[in-house]
């Protein structure tokens, strides 16, 4: 019985020590990954688009509440968020903002430009579609315009135009690059906004080849690339090419393209904030 009592008041001996020293370890180094993580989270914006390159914002918060991740690891909050970011982390943002990206759809080719060759039948899916005999538009380097990159759209930016293709509206738009991702044929690429001249289309064909399947493709004629004062402009086989580093901004190749294919997009800031415009027509808007 004295035994037992003896092993009886020793574990309540320990159990005491223990939790006094749980206690002045809790005290000495308190618990405040959690609530870090939770400030952080309520900062991002919260469309779990995975830009970041982290399987959403909860994801992000923890990295960024660890150290791991800069003022600038969310590239849809913009340079607000960045800033916000900065204060948190205890750090100034580097460098100077980078224009925003927006997507930019790199085909000309709608209902009107590129007929379909061919009633498509199968999943309302332009990845099905391109497993399943191309979805049957003429054009096999085109828009399939089934409308994937604007249905993954986390933010409605992207809507279905009167033409089959997407249609930006860019005041919506976060730039995380998900419409993107999800094209098959990696017809939308995000470009820097303060880029307003490129080409759109993607089609290797030859000039006769593009012409028998689409009328506002690049046909390689190189008159933009004659025309261009600067350089900028080159030929990638038969397809026209713009060094955006080069570039000058100066429309030259846009006025005397036959096709249309190379444009003038964007608008000015203050333009895309009024109204969204169109990435796939020349000017229009959304």
């Amino acid at each position: 019985m004295e035994e037992m009592l003896t092993a009886t008041g020793g574990l309540f001996v320990l159990g005491l020590l223990l939790g006094a020293g749980l206690e002045l370890v809790n005290r000495r180094f308190p618990v405040r990954k959690e609530g870090k993580v939770d400030r952080f989270r309520a900062l991002l914006p919260g469309v779990n688009c995975g830009a970041c390159g982290t399987a959403g914002c909860d994801a992000l918060a923890a990295v960024l509440a660890r150290g791991e991740a800069g003022p600038r690891a969310c590239p849809v909050g913009g340079e607000e968020l960045a800033g916000k970011l900065a204060v948190m982390l205890g750090i100034a943002p580097a460098g100077e903002a980078a224009a925003p990206l927006l997507p930019v759809v790199r085909c000309r080719g709608g209902r009107v430009a590129s007929p379909a060759r061919g009633i498509y039948r199968g999943i309302g899916d332009c990845r099905a579609a391109v497993g399943t005999g191309g979805g049957g538009t003429a054009c096999v380097h085109g828009c399939l315009r089934l409308g994937t990159c604007w249905e993954a759209c986390p933010t409605g930016a992207l809507r279905g135009g009167g033409d089959g293709l997407p249609v930006l509206q860019a005041a919506a738009c976060t730039g995380c690059g998900i419409c993107a991702r999800v094209c098959p044929r990696n017809l939308i690429a995000m470009h820097p906004a303060d880029k307003t001249v490129q080409v759109r289309c993607l089609s290797p064909a030859t000039g006769a080849g593009v012409r028998a399947v689409c009328s506002a493709g690049c046909t390689g004629c190189r008159r933009c690339e004659k025309v261009c004062p600067v350089g900028a402009v080159g030929m990638t086989g038969f397809l026209a090419a713009i060094d955006d580093a080069r570039c000058r901004l100066c429309g030259a190749c846009v006025e005397v393209c036959p096709t249309g294919a190379v444009v003038r997009a964007f608008g000015c800031a203050a333009e895309r904030e009024r109204a969204g415009l169109s990435l796939t027509n020349q000017g229009g808007e959304a």
